[in-house]
């Protein structure tokens, strides 16, 4: 497998349109061609299905299907032929010209020539019976003018005469690994015809296999969370003490390596046909803070010192054992900048996952701190080792039909890519359903430039609009030219998490959006292919107008109802129905039990409130939404001092208030669940039933008197299955940043500004996240003070309940955050993790 990681760039040749008609060769004239298809003897599987789909391709456009013959059949002796494959007779035909370096060509490479034959002339496609020579049967279809700009037709060469110029190329991919992760770039067909190697598009053996990555954030899964109990000693120390659940793990044990390199060599003996398997952090950065964890960190001046490290002692136990595998590791997030001196093994390769960049410009000229980090990091990586291959982001991930201006970006980062040594690129896009508008415009570009990253890729647009919208070309483009310039300015950033808000879609700009595809639709009257797509394109305008214009919920006359929205439930018909129209089956990443379907519709319903009161403070609660408190109301003043968030906000109307949950990220679920709510005076007893076994139970009470929230909350485990969760409760408060304090209170009971754990801008928003545990735990209670209109709000809860405590501060948004959380661990059926936490207001 090593010698076959060469990249090789397409040399160009001359296409069918600029064809001069005497220097031509012609394949087809007048319903009749001279050629036949000769198959090498022994031809591999892809070199039979490339022979077949030559053959069906060419009837396709012509009505004349030629002929396929081995090497040993009597037509196969004289010209005109199209040999397939680099069998004798292609090899002897060769022979004639330049010579050919076959272990070059390795899996991928082909050559491609035409070759004189008296009058007659031959054409010969040959290259690695894996994927090489079908690759150049497919190149030749393309220098013919076939094109699968979707995977709903075959665009066929517009000529009475297929003609094809003299030609003589070595010709092959620029990068080895090559996957546009688009939901509509899975089918097979669509993905060979395109010269992509995907392994999401499970291409068979008929269409060359595929190349891919097996497993992401993988610690979880060689070294199991079942160890913990037996092996504390392999999970991190955090706070003082080995904790476990999703979290790294401690990668300076020696046993954490042989366990992880035993699982690996596992993994590979069940998956023979793998090429690269992840050895990788998980997605969190609760990191080990043992003394040789650290130490190995800071003397690398980076985590991926003490990541890499482990991976490369991994890398070698398992190579004698697979020598053709290769491991790949994540440059992500806090592991993205190199170490200062540990090199990758040879059978190493890094993944760079570049989460954080603005996406509106190339990393290489945006003015974000991200993206210049990112340019320097690829830089350094490049000088470091060639073994390297991109994870690159190319989606709204809360928002998948949202239109997504990143062409700008994307096509000019591959070239960066390309020149820095870069193997292979996985460009992920909205892949669990059908995405966006211009998901299939997306899938076909990122195709073309994997293979040839210098292609104009302005070009490559201009070309597949002008055949998939005919007609309505121009009003598409300039919808697509609209779109972009709403992030063309030097300042106009834009990222993978960001709502859509009236900054990037002002309504002028949704309303010229809908009436160029209404004109689009109108010059497209009996095109349905363009219809289809031009449809498809409006949906994505249509989701961000619902979504901006929803308006906001708001306590009225006792109900939770839409204030200031111009939608309604009818709306959200059309809108469900536009979804269905295209296949259209998740729109966000994640789901479990908080559905984003249903929270569209919450957005326009009226929701039932119960309204918990005592003298000092009135609470309304939401069973339908999660049982959210939406307003903590002084009643001598009427201030409602809790934040709720608005339609930008992906789980509007759920979020926002005070919500509890097992998470507030990946699987988390109980804060969008309906709850059953019984009400017993100042008592409001609150249950739901989540996915996964789990219940969540809730009381609140207030007191006669005193300005005073008593809570008590419980996850509780009704499955049979021993399940691994954490309690997070949290309250979002009106607050400006610059003015807000948290206090801690002392084991004397006294309150101070504590020490925070950890302290950072977080790495997509304007957002200061402050975690306090272990040593800087507050001892049983914190508080904000200088909250709106000087308000104070005091957190107290049972220590040996609470592990941590974590303050989130925006910086724009008016709000500031107070969570709770208890230690991720373990429940068995039946068990129960629980917190019993009081909220204090005074000012």
């Amino acid at each position: 497998m090593r010698s076959v990681i060469v990249a090789l760039l397409v040399w160009s040749g001359t296409t069918a349109a600029a064809v001069e008609p005497a220097r031509s060769i012609v394949l087809v004239e007048d319903g009749r061609s001279p050629y036949v298809i000769v198959l090498a003897a022994q031809a591999s599987p892809s070199e039979q299905h490339a022979a077949r789909d030559l053959r069906h391709s060419l009837g396709g456009a012509t009505g004349v299907e030629l002929p396929i013959v081995t090497e040993g059949q009597a037509s196969a002796l004289s010209a005109p032929r199209i040999f397939v494959g680099a069998g004798k007779l292609a090899r002897e035909r060769l022979s004639a010209g330049a010579p050919v370096d076959w272990e070059k060509l390795g899996d991928e490479g082909f050559v491609l020539r035409s070759v004189e034959a008296g009058e007659r002339t031959d054409i010969v496609i040959a290259g690695g019976r894996q994927r090489g020579t079908m690759y150049g049967v497919y190149t030749l279809l393309d220098r013919l003018g076939f094109r699968w700009y979707t995977n709903r037709k075959t665009w066929y060469p517009e000529a009475a005469v297929l003609r094809l110029a003299p030609v003589d190329e070595v010709g092959g991919p620029a990068f080895m690994y090559r996957e546009p992760y688009i939901h509509e770039a899975f089918d097979a067909d669509w993905a060979v015809r395109n010269r992509v190697n995907s392994m999401s598009a499970r291409l068979d053996e008929s269409r060359g296999g595929r190349v891919g990555v097996h497993g992401v954030h993988t610690f979880g899964r060689l070294i199991p969370v079942s160890l913990y109990d037996e092996h504390p000693e392999y999970f991190p120390l955090i706070g003082g003490q080995r904790v476990t659940g999703y979290v790294q793990r401690c990668l300076t044990n020696p046993d954490v390596v042989r366990v992880a390199a035993d699982s690996l060599v596992a993994w590979m003996d069940r998956n023979p046909e793998g090429v690269f398997f992840s050895v990788s952090q998980e997605d969190t950065e609760l990191l080990c803070e043992c003394v040789p964890c650290t130490r190995k960190m800071e003397a690398e001046e980076s985590p991926m010192g003490l990541y890499l490290d482990f991976v490369n002692q991994v890398a070698e136990i398992v190579e004698p054992h697979h020598p053709d595998k290769y491991v790949s590791t994540l440059a992500y997030w806090f592991t993205e900048k190199p170490p200062k001196t540990v090199r990758p093994r040879d059978n190493v390769f890094i993944r760079l996952c570049p989460i954080s960049i603005c996406v509106a410009h190339p990393f290489t000229e945006c003015s974000e701190a991200a993206s210049r980090n990112f340019a320097q990091y690829l830089s350094e990586w490049g000088k470091i080792t060639d073994r390297i291959i991109i994870w690159h982001y190319n989606t709204n991930f809360k928002h998948f039909p949202m239109p997504f201006p990143n062409f700008g970006e994307f096509t000019r980062d591959i070239v960066t890519y390309h020149r820095n040594g870069v193997q292979g690129i996985f460009f992920q896009g909205s892949a669990a359903s059908p995405g966006g508008g211009d998901a299939d415009l997306r899938a076909w570009v990122m195709a073309r430039l994997l293979w040839d990253p210098y292609q104009d890729a302005d070009a490559l647009v201009d070309e597949w609009m002008h055949a998939v919208y005919g007609k309505a070309y121009a009003p598409m483009r300039a919808y697509y030219d609209l779109i972009h310039a709403q992030v063309a300015a030097p300042d106009a950033h834009l990222h993978i998490f960001e709502s859509p808000s009236r900054d990037l879609f002002p309504a002028d700009v949704v309303s010229e959006a809908f009436r160029l595809q209404e004109a689009a639709y109108a010059l497209a009257a009996g095109d349905e292919t363009a219809r289809y797509y031009i449809g498809k394109s409006r949906l994505a305008v249509d989701f961000v107008d619902y979504e901006l214009s929803t308006g906001l919920l708001r306590v009225v006359d006792g109900v939770y109802r839409p204030v200031g929205s111009s939608k309604t439930a009818a709306d959200h018909a059309r809108l469900l129905e536009q979804l269905a129209a295209y296949d259209v089956t998740a729109i966000r990443e994640e789901s479990r039990d908080s559905d984003l379907y249903t929270m569209l519709r919450q957005r326009v319903d009226t929701h039932e409130v119960v309204a918990l009161e005592n003298e000092s403070l009135r609470l309304h609660v939401v069973p339908q939404l999660g049982a959210k408190i939406a307003g903590l109301i002084d009643r001598e003043t009427g201030v409602d001092l809790l934040h709720d968030s608005g339609p930008e906000a992906i789980y509007y109307p759920v979020s926002g208030g005070y919500s509890e949950s097992t998470a507030w990220t990946w699987g988390a679920t109980g804060f969008a669940n309906v709850y059953a709510a019984e009400l017993q005076g100042r008592k409001l007893h609150l249950t739901a039933d989540a996915s996964g076994g789990l219940r969540f139970e809730r009381t609140i009470a207030l007191p006669k008197t005193g300005s005073r929230i008593d809570i008590s909350s419980a996850i509780i485990n009704t499955g049979n299955e021993p399940r691994t969760y954490k309690l997070v409760c949290r309250m979002y408060l009106k607050a400006d940043a610059k003015r807000v304090t948290v206090e801690a209170r002392r084991s004397d009971g006294g309150f101070a500004i504590p020490t925070a754990s950890e302290a950072k801008m977080h790495q997509f928003f304007p957002l200061m996240t402050y975690r306090y545990d272990g040593v800087n735990k507050p001892s049983g209670g914190w508080r904000l003070t200088h909250l709106e209109q000087g308000y104070v709000v005091e957190s107290s809860f049972d220590v040996d309940q609470v592990a941590s405590c974590h303050l989130i501060t925006s910086q724009r948004g008016g709000w500031a955050l107070m969570e709770i959380q208890s230690a991720e661990r373990e429940v068995p059926p039946g068990g129960r993790i629980q917190i019993d936490h009081t909220w204090t207001v005074s000012r």
